[in-house]
């Protein structure tokens, strides 16, 4: 009589290793960023207080900017607590400037580039056209219609 045996299972392929070293993030980062620009204005003198950077930020936890942009594309829940931790800093740097404890330009500058505002610029579009080039529109509006006859 014949021996049943079981067939032979193949090994199971190993998944392979991330590549790189494992991240740095964690999802306490987000209530920590509201945090880190939730600061008072003034100290206990009254002194207006330098604004919290994201740049500090991110070296308080290890890391550099580039990364603290990787999470902000990669999770949604940061992102979200970073764009409060930047409308934070907005309020923080106007309100100071607003009681007089920054200087106006300096203000203006940092609101400028920190937060990619813009000066309006006013451009008249206006079109003057004298009699010549009227009268040169008009010429070819009539040779187009001849041809077209």
């Amino acid at each position: 009589m014949k021996k049943i045996t079981k067939a032979k299972q193949k090994p199971k392929k190993k998944e392979p290793a991330p590549i790189g070293r494992p991240t740095k993030y964690r999802p306490e980062y987000c209530q920590e960023i509201i945090n880190y620009f939730s600061i008072p204005y003034v100290d206990d003198q009254g002194h207006a207080v330098p604004p919290p950077y994201f740049m500090n930020y991110a070296l308080s936890i290890g890391i550099n900017m580039d990364t603290l942009t990787e999470w902000r594309n990669k999770y949604e829940d940061f992102s979200v607590a970073y764009r409060i931790a930047k409308e934070k800093q907005l309020q923080f740097i106007i309100n100071n400037a607003l009681l007089g404890g920054y200087n106006a330009s300096f203000a203006w500058r940092a609101v400028m580039n920190m937060h990619e505002w813009r000066d309006k610029a006013d451009v008249d579009s206006t079109l003057k056209v004298d009699e010549s080039v009227m009268q040169l529109a008009m010429a070819v509006h009539r040779q187009r219609r001849e041809i077209e006859e």
